[in-house]
């Protein structure tokens, strides 16, 4: 079994390595999709999964649902001018701005970097979070909460006077050897990216959206654009996620976090596939709030119903009624002949004396290829 050791080492001195072997099947199973899926290789793809969706997901990850409507409206608007401006308007514009700031594809280097960080966390930070003047990085320890249980110790990161060591480590990690590395592989190094940076934390907050943008950063400079979607399948396993870095840094096995990285990302392009080929069996184009809907369809693994997939939905949002979601989200899909009510049940959603009811997608609007769908339950939704 082939083990890689990267560069890349902990406070004591051993090396972050995986397994290649382990993650053979799933990441054939990518190359296959991304060389096969023309829309997907393409520059605008990763615009368009930018914003409003990583907005929300990379967002979402920590605990922040704001809704693709409110995302809009703030990058409709992005340099609004008055006082007060709440916390939610400024993470939305924050990253959206971060966003942008990537797609220039500055170099990532330490200046470049601390100019990320100071735009996503702009008026953020409380007085004991914020970098002492001069210092890229933060000068004093920091305890990283990976669950809620107050039983559950926190970790470490790394020893503030380390943190500059470690970050030009990292930083000659993500720019040698990218020439001879297939998208795919990028993507593998992407996700390296990601794990350490949260290892390192050199900053007081701010650390998960940082590191997560930065392996945003380097796929989009390395042109590896199918993968720029990964923060949407992380929203939806969050406890995995954070599990998994804990077990990552305990035993310097990258192999589990750089399986599910593959695993949610390849699902999520799956969804992605099948989005775009309703898109392209209709008239006009799908909306966003018409894409974030038929996301939460495919991501469904409750029951085809409009109560379970309510329930979905005011997991990662603020909280709607079945009858208003219904109405903004679910009809115009039935609108468009996308999806179609099955039958009613015999339950009513309260309060209101709305029916529950199965629903279906409309099968000859989907390209079900089972070349490229492994990871969807297609069946039980057409």
């Amino acid at each position: 079994m082939s083990t890689i050791y990267t560069p890349l080492k902990s406070e004591n001195n051993l090396s972050f390595r995986y397994r290649l072997e382990k993650l053979k099947a799933i990441k054939e199973e990518l190359e296959y999709f991304v060389e096969n899926t023309p829309f997907v290789n393409q520059e605008n793809f990763t615009k368009k999964v930018l914003f409003p969706y990583e907005v929300k997901s990379n967002n979402a990850i920590e605990g922040y649902n704001e809704d693709i409507t409110s995302i809009i409206s703030v990058m409709d608007e992005p340099n609004i001018k008055k006082d007060n401006l709440d916390a939610e308007y400024q993470r939305i514009v924050n990253l959206y701005r971060g966003y942008k700031y990537i797609l220039k594809r500055p170099s990532i280097n330490e200046d470049n970097l601390f100019h990320l960080y100071r735009i996503l966390s702009k008026n953020l930070l409380e007085g004991t979070d914020r970098l002492q003047a001069g210092h890229h990085y933060r000068s004093d320890e920091v305890f990283i909460f990976f669950s809620n249980n107050p039983d559950v110790k926190p970790d470490h990161g790394v020893d503030y006077h380390k943190i500059s060591n470690y970050m030009n480590v990292l930083f000659e990690y993500i720019n040698e050897g990218n020439d001879d590395l297939s998208t795919t592989d990028k993507f593998i190094k992407s996700q390296i990216i990601h794990f350490y940076f949260v290892y390192i934390h050199p900053y007081f907050d701010i650390n998960g959206r940082t590191s997560r943008t930065t392996g945003i950063w380097y796929l989009n400079n390395n042109e590896a654009y199918p993968y720029t979607i990964f923060n949407r399948g992380i929203n939806l396993k969050k406890g995995k996620y954070y599990e998994i870095i804990r077990t990552v840094k305990k035993y310097h096995d990258l192999t589990p976090f750089l399986a599910y990285m593959l695993e949610q990302t390849k699902t999520e392009l799956e969804k992605e596939y099948i989005i775009d080929s309703i898109n392209s069996s209709i008239h006009g184009e799908l909306t966003p709030i018409n894409r974030q809907t038929l996301h939460y369809i495919l991501s469904n693994r409750a029951g085809n119903t409009l109560l379970d997939l309510v329930t979905l939905y005011n997991r990662f949002n603020p909280k709607k009624k079945a009858k208003s979601f219904k109405e903004e989200m679910l009809d115009p899909l039935i609108d468009l002949d996308i999806v179609k009510i099955k039958r009613e049940t015999s339950k009513s959603i309260a309060p209101s004396s709305l029916k529950n009811f199965e629903y279906t997608i409309d099968n000859t609007k989907i390209d079900n290829n089972p070349s490229k769908i492994k990871h969807l339950k297609l069946n039980k939704m057409i």
